[in-house]
């Protein structure tokens, strides 16, 4: 732990009322986002202050009001604000919280609009755990506010148009340092036994707790009735310690103490758990630490599988010498091909971000010096070939005509080709390191047709006993999303191994390597739904053939036997009606379904989740809960045939193990809160509450499982959504 500086002020011992002076505002086209009526109404700005921990206000809200007439305000106040806490009981996760509200009167003075239309949460301390003092300027966001306001810190990036408020925080004769070393250390301590006993009036109230909705606050009630039980909480569900450690008092300066006890009768918390402490909601230093020593007895393979989260909560790290970041550093240099690899790409697509770009670009600096040279030319050829490629998706959108355009594609691969052939190279691509290649076939490369021109890119791999490596390079899409949803289905079928479900799933790699741009690997010997239907009847088949998807499996089986083919095809449908209903994926067209030539059918292109369905002139395109139409059903048999009956039993197996672990599926989404992915907020979050039947007992879940498999194999709407698809893509 850092000392404090002799020359710096001990925040403890300031003992007098924390105070700002609100100097002023500047409020730019506040109404461009709502409607703005000065007939006959009193329009008033309403400036509200709360100091923070995390998402725990600490005191009251301060609220200025400004009585407003024009478009734009420039209001000085020069108003000294109190807050009900004082300098020495300020926690160094602690922020102020601004919101400025949009509120309007109608002519009996009664409110009918009132709404934030701008927003901050400002850390008090920096980096160095030092008070913030002297005149403050910060750029207020403009987005819709969400619950990650709480843990969102930084300024709205667009300075020159954003709004903005100026507040002053009184100067000291020296600097105010937090005290760092009062944390404990994280060591195990002895509690006598009967401090872990639950009073059996209790018990029941903490089981009621536990099967609450992920999604339901506790009142003030079960808050207190958990924290008087926290040694003993612990043992009687693990799901409790999120909320236990969210009903922690954190006004009390014995906080951390009585936190040290609590994390003692914790032995041990899976990587998912320990993830789940590492989110924007727990800025206490203590649970951060707490939560990576349990990242450090993990593999550094399964650390590798959630790097993805684990990179996007060090934004919730207030300093870069965290021990999270720390931790995460160490598995990179030791094991750089698992772990540093994915840590590097990671960092890098986040680096046009400029909240992050400080502390993530000294992240990869520290990565880059710290391996050998050998590695560090691999990292330096791989940013080489995704510049030069990038380059390329961005020449080929100019509008020129198709043969030129074509013929300026290929001399640019011949380009990079006559390079990796004048040094002898073979490089890896960013989007596997075992993805080695040593040139690219630009006769077989084309430019997609889709709006975005995505490129179709084959390359020739270095070993060669091995197949052609084959992706797809986006410019222009935002390739998060996809990435987010390939991982969940990982952790899915992780969760239905470990509890002997062998379903089947064909995750293919997706890589996000910056703003709007990203690699895909592309699944080959397999063929679209929508081209199936096109052989077998065209659009006119969805309505009265129930054959052509068992039609095809038989004419196109390749090494496998049809029983086999078949079984494939089961354990992959159970697979992927289950992930797609749960995670709400829209957008569920018969050109985003595939089968393989061994029977497995697979999903590809994730643009929408979480209940974000595509609508028509206001219609719902897509009504069935997930796609398994009688087609689907025909490969299997009818109603009590065997094989039909067996999905139906593993469907309602890989429900269960998923309602068993939903809180897991929350963790890995709400993490990701910060990636600003306009799909993913808290209110869409909640969309797992009525797929996973969060409010259902067991009996009640599985009758509505089996309701909406009824619904989806008899849905008119899925049928017409693929004939609609084929004609329009004819």
């Amino acid at each position: 732990r850092l000392l404090i500086n002799k020359t710096s002020i001990n925040l403890e011992n300031v003992d007098r009322q924390f105070n700002i002076i609100f100097r002023s505002a500047y409020i730019n086209q506040v109404f461009n986002s709502v409607e703005y009526e000065t007939k006959n109404v009193k329009t008033v700005l309403l400036f509200k202050f709360e100091l923070y921990c995390s998402s725990h206000p600490i005191g009251t809200s301060k609220q200025i009001r400004w009585k407003t007439n024009t478009k734009v305000q420039n209001p000085i106040f020069n108003k000294r604000i109190y807050f009900d806490r004082n300098y020495d009981k300020l926690p160094n996760c602690c922020s102020l919280l601004i919101k400025v509200k949009f509120i309007q009167y109608d002519k009996s003075n009664q409110v009918y609009k009132n709404s934030t239309v701008f927003w901050a949460n400002y850390r008090l301390f920096d980096e160095d755990n030092k008070l913030k003092v002297g005149l403050q300027k910060v750029n207020l966001q403009d987005r819709a506010v969400a619950d990650d306001i709480y843990y969102c810190f930084s300024d709205n990036p667009n300075e020159e148009n954003s709004s903005k408020i100026y507040f002053e925080i009184e100067n000291f004769a020296n600097p105010i340092q937090y005290k760092l070393n009062i944390l404990p250390e994280l060591k195990k301590i002895e509690i006598e036994p009967c401090l872990y006993e639950v009073p059996d009036k209790d018990i029941r109230m903490l089981t009621l707790i536990d099967e609450k909705s992920l999604f339901e606050e506790l009142n003030n009630n079960e808050k207190n009735i958990l924290w008087a039980n926290r040694l003993g909480a612990p043992r009687i569900s693990k799901s409790l310690i999120p909320r236990l450690l969210q009903s922690c008092n954190y006004k009390n300066p014995n906080t951390n103490k009585e936190l040290q006890k609590v994390f003692s009768t914790i032995p041990n918390l899976r990587i998912v758990e320990a993830i789940e402490l590492l989110s924007g909601r727990y800025t206490n230093e203590l649970i951060r630490e707490f939560a990576v020593s349990f990242l450090k007895r993990e593999s550094f393979e399964e650390i590798s599988h959630y790097l993805l989260q684990l990179i996007q909560a060090l934004k919730y790290e207030k300093n870069v010498d965290n021990p999270l970041g720390i931790f995460l550093l160490e598995q990179a240099i030791i094991h750089p091909i698992t772990v540093g690899h994915e840590f590097f790409w990671h960092l890098r697509a986040e680096m046009y971000n400029p909240d992050v770009q400080k502390k993530y670009g000294l992240y990869l600096e520290v990565f880059l010096n710290k391996i050998s040279g050998a590695l560090y030319d691999i990292f330096k050829d791989e940013d080489y070939l995704l510049k030069e490629l990038i380059d390329i998706a961005i020449n080929v959108k100019k509008k020129i005509p198709k043969e030129e355009r074509d013929k300026i594609f290929r001399q640019d691969l011949e380009k990079i080709n006559a390079e990796l052939n004048s040094k002898k190279k073979e490089i890896s691509l960013p989007l596997n390191f075992k993805y080695r290649i040593k040139g690219i076939f630009a006769d077989r490369c084309r430019i997609m047709k889709s709006k975005k021109k995505p490129l179709w890119l084959t390359f020739q791999n270095s070993d060669p006993m091995g197949e052609d490596i084959v992706v797809m390079l986006k410019c222009g899409d935002d390739l998060r999303m996809d990435m987010v949803t390939i991982q969940l289905f990982k952790a899915m079928q992780t969760l239905w191994f470990d509890n002997n479900l062998k379903l089947k799933m064909s995750l293919y790699k997706v890589l996000c390597t910056g703003n709007q741009q990203g690699m895909l690997e592309m699944v080959t010997n397999a063929e679209t739904l929508a081209a199936i239907h096109v052989k077998e009847g065209g659009a006119i088949s969805q309505f009265f053939s129930k054959a052509p998807i068992k039609n095809w499996i038989e004419q196109n089986k390749a090494n496998v036997s049809m029983e086999d083919a078949i079984e494939n095809f089961l354990l992959s449908n159970v697979a992927y009606c289950l992930a797609t209903f749960v995670l709400g994926i829209g957008d569920r067209h018969n050109d985003n379904i595939m089968i393989k030539k061994n029977g497995e059918l697979f999903h590809i292109d994730f643009g929408h989740f979480l209940g974000h369905f595509k609508s028509k002139m206001g219609i719902k395109r897509e009504r069935a809960p997930f796609v398994f139409t009688r087609q689907f059903q025909n490969v299997l048999g009818d109603d009590n045939s065997p094989l039909f009956l067996d999905f139906k039993d593993k469907l309602a197996k890989g429900y269960t193990i998923l309602r068993a672990n939903k809180g897991a599926i929350v963790t890995l989404l709400r993490i990701l809160l910060c990636t600003g992915i306009p799909e993913l907020d808290e209110k869409s979050l909640r969309f797992l509450e009525g797929t996973l039947a969060m409010k259902k007992k067991q009996k009640e879940a599985l009758v509505y499982l089996n309701k909406q498999l009824a619904d989806s194999l008899d849905s008119v709407s899925t049928k017409l959504n693929f004939a609609i698809h084929i004609v329009a893509n004819k």
